[in-house]
């Protein structure tokens, strides 16, 4: 899903930082993490020193201490107006992917080589993670007492990647993956020999020769890009070579950001890129790391009560080993009963003739947790450990095991790899946590049964992690925004499965919007001037635009950005009017009469078309209208048409239910509208059911040159919205039709609807008009299930006449422009 991603070719400075474009996402930015500081979400300690005091016999009582620490990202987002124009862009931080860090004791601190050492972060828990480090009884001292002196004994260099769409140039090039490979050996000076091995070379390293020597990598033609342009096109090619061919990665041994080639990724066959090309591309930043962070505040007795933790552990003459678990997954679990590790050493006889086996459960919060092995005296540390998972399925509870691992040591840092299911995290910005209460909800398929999860984020719980065990078939994450005041809602379709941080751009109805205003000229005016303002904003007189519709130019569109999809909205008002009109949709055209500006008598006997509906006013009846639909669709349950055609060995079945009736919510939307042109307040507008009486309700074969004939009749419900069933046997031809109108083929299939108006009602004359909807259907072909997604183009004719006759005619729908999610 790019909608959201950092544009990596479009970014803004403010404050010695960059903010990227967001992909899709009009006036928004993106910023990358700043810093990775030492804090918890729940507010608890970020550190914790467990010391140990174990009786070793002869070699007397030892200590030794497991350090925990836990981190967050911070992000610097701007101050408005912080660069120019920043004060009416919306910024975001980026979502993080991965992280790693690399500890940096000075001094005398006696820190083992491993903790040196390039270390993973775990990103999945809303940009938290946690590290394990065992000190010995000298580090363990030193480490103390730098605390308690408020000293910074421990640095730390920390990197984070992110995915964004990669930079773009406007070139073609003949990619060699064979010539690169053997440049970038060359480069790195590595056997050809060692083809499987991976090849890890600094960027900057590899800027430098595409900029002054592409050919070695077997890129000449980038040589001939004007210089003005080339350091954009060799980014261009190192986002494309960190997609397809390697990983950003820091270095093992030094700082600098290298991109690690897989030789297996990189195939014989020639490749042609474009560099034009939309695709994400990973990038790594350097961050500021404190790794002790508020703990150097810490008075003494905090500092004991908080942070410290003295355990004993058993005699090592005794066979007993103390193993202590660290648990470095999310803390909001959803879906997941319990979380345990079992250890089992194997037996050994003589000296052990049984096997010894632990379990313990793993606790909620990131504090670690011991478990007791018991081992022969002389017998050497070794174990076989595996988590177990406890989930609820189909009201049973299910056990999940993760794959089973060896270890020798005497603390274990569990992850979410080490599971038997997928912890998925999805963390929700708290900028729009302050307006909306968010639903996430997993859905997928398990054992040929429907499975799914939901949680709630709001301000106290921002994030949750969902146990989604490995064999969920089709798995996707929708959510729904509730607004916490007022009544609105916003929804988020669903996607596959993937950590993911909610914003008010995941949903619909935010992001850029337009609204196409029409203005009808019925009398000698010449020119209607409409102000029109984003929802919320009507109080902001720089929001408020200002359109002039006139004979000559009857036509406006006004585009905006919805900074939030709970106020999707617009209102608008006359020029020189003070009131506003109720909140729009920008979903139908804005269609104002000339002759119904506020005080003119003219207006009162116009026909209305509002949101697809026709209104009429009732003569001598102030403020009350008839309405009808203007053209038939197809009823819906739980949110799907009712429509079905099933093919099975030969013989077509179609069933659908029409309907010719408006809904209650583009009711009230027109009741808005009218009382928003009248300019009075919309308790005072009575809609009325146009006194139509139904007729035959048709369905309609045609050849899609015009012509069409009828294929079955039948009667309507008699009352709006005038529901008729049709469920009849289609010939081979009749069946073709159905499924190429399926597939967007216009003038094979349709509805009619026959009406008849009593003498005496108001009516217009003779017109023909076209609006859309959208619908969903279901389909079944050959015993395969599928699901039609489409829009219907529909033509209502309306033959009148006027004057005391009865009225006929006829609404007709032609099912067009069908899209298919096929079988």
């Amino acid at each position: 899903m790019l909608a959201g991603s950092p544009d990596w070719n479009a970014s803004i400075a403010f404050d010695g930082h960059a903010a990227f474009a967001a992909w899709e996402r009009p006036a928004m930015f993106v910023v990358p993490p700043t810093a990775l500081v030492a804090r918890t979400h729940d507010g608890g300690p970020a550190l914790r020193l467990d010391r140990y005091r174990q009786d070793r016999d002869r070699d007397g009582l030892a200590e030794f201490s497991f350090l925990s620490l836990a981190f967050a990202v911070d992000t610097h987002l701007p101050t408005p107006g912080a660069a120019q124009g920043t004060d009416a862009l919306d910024f975001h931080p980026m979502r993080i992917e991965r992280g790693w860090i690399r500890l940096d004791p000075v001094g005398a601190l006696d820190l083992p080589d491993a903790v040196r050492a390039l270390q993973p972060l775990d990103i999945a828990g809303g940009g938290s993670m946690a590290l394990g480090v065992r000190l010995d009884a000298t580090a363990t001292e030193l480490f103390i007492g730098a605390l308690r002196r408020g000293m910074a004994l421990v640095n730390a260099n920390a990197w984070c990647r992110v995915r964004g769409v990669a930079a773009r140039h406007p070139l073609s090039l003949s990619v060699d993956p064979p010539a690169l490979l053997a440049g970038l050996r060359a480069i790195a000076s590595v056997d050809a020999a060692a083809s499987t091995d991976a090849i890890g070379i600094p960027i900057d390293v590899l800027r430098e020769t595409l900029l002054a020597d592409p050919a070695r990598l077997g890129l000449a033609p980038l040589g001939q890009v004007p210089d003005r342009d080339r350091t954009q096109a060799v980014q261009a090619v190192l986002d494309r070579c960190a997609a397809r061919f390697a990983e950003p990665v820091p270095g093992e041994r030094d700082d600098r950001i290298h991109l690690r080639f897989d030789p297996a990724r990189m195939g014989p066959a020639q490749l042609r890129w474009s560099l034009d090309d939309v695709l994400l591309a990973p990038r790594v930043f350097a961050l500021a790391a404190d790794p002790l962070g508020p703990l150097r505040d810490l008075d003494a007795s905090a500092l004991e009560r908080d942070v410290l933790r003295d355990r004993t552990a058993p005699a090592l003459d005794s066979g007993w080993h103390a193993i202590t678990v660290l648990a470095n997954v999310p803390q909001r679990r959803v879906g997941l009963l319990r979380a345990q590790v079992d250890m089992v050493a194997a037996a050994r006889p003589p000296a052990r003739p049984f096997a010894s086996k632990a379990s313990l459960p793993l606790p909620g919060d990131r504090s670690p947790a011991v478990a007791t092995l018991r081992l022969s005296p002389s017998e050497p540390l070794a174990y076989r450990w595996r988590t177990q998972a406890f989930v609820v399925d189909a009201g049973r509870v299910a056990m999940l095991p993760g794959p089973e691992r060896e270890s020798t040591r005497e603390m274990l840092v569990v992850g979410i790899e080490d599971f038997g299911l997928s912890l998925v995290n999805v963390d929700c910005e708290r900028s729009f946590l302050d307006q909306a209460s968010v639903t996430v909800r997993v859905e997928g398929t398990r054992e040929g049964r429907a499975w799914s999860l939901s949680a709630k984020l709001d301000r106290d719980a921002p994030t949750a992690a969902f146990a989604v065990p490995r064999d969920v078939v089709g798995a996707t994450l929708s959510a729904t925004a509730e607004a916490l005041a007022g009544d609105a809602r916003a929804t988020m379709a669903p996607i596959p499965v993937e950590a993911l941080t909610l914003d008010a751009f995941s949903f619909e109805g935010s992001g850029a919007r337009a609204l196409d205003v029409m203005g009808v000229f019925d009398d000698a005016s010449r020119e209607i001037l409409v102000e029109v303002v984003p929802e919320g904003r009507e109080h902001e007189p720089t929001r408020i635009r200002l359109l002039r519709l006139t004979p000559a130019s009857p036509h406006e569109r006004w585009t905006w950005t919805a900074t939030s999809p709970l106020r999707p909205g617009y209102l608008w008002r006359r020029h020189g009017q003070s009131r506003w009109s109720p909140v729009m949709s920008p979903e139908s055209a804005l269609t104002v009469h000339s002759s119904n500006a506020p005080g003119s008598a003219q207006g009162a006997n116009m026909e209305r078309v509002i949101e697809d509906a026709v209104f009429s006013p009732v003569p001598g009846e102030t403020g009350v209208w008839h309405y009808r639909a203007r053209h038939p669709g197809i009823a819906a349950d739980g949110g799907t048409s009712q429509i079905t055609l099933i093919s099975a060995a030969g013989i077509h079945m179609l069933s659908l239910t029409a309907i010719w009736g408006v809904p209650t919510p583009q009711l009230e939307a027109a009741r808005a509208a009218l009382a928003a042109e009248a300019g009075i307040d919309a308790t005072r507008i009575e809609l009325r059911p146009s006194p139509h009486a139904v007729g035959d309700v048709v369905l309609r074969f045609g050849d899609g040159a015009g012509a069409w004939e009828d294929a079955a009749r039948t009667q309507s419900s008699g009352m709006p919205p005038y529901h008729a069933a049709f469920s009849l046997m289609l010939d081979d031809a009749r069946a073709d039709k159905v499924k190429r109108a399926l597939a967007g083929e216009a003038g094979l299939f349709g509805v009619a609807y026959a009406w008849t108006l009593p003498g005496g009602a108001r009516t217009t004359t003779s017109s023909v008009d076209s609006a859309s909807a959208h619908v969903d259907a279901s389909v079944r072909v050959d015993d395969a299930a599928g699901h039609a997604s489409f829009t219907t183009t529909d033509t209502l004719a309306t033959d009148t006449t006027s004057g005391g006759d009865a009225t006929s005619g006829e609404a007709f729908a032609d099912a067009t422009s069908w899209r298919i999610r096929p079988p």
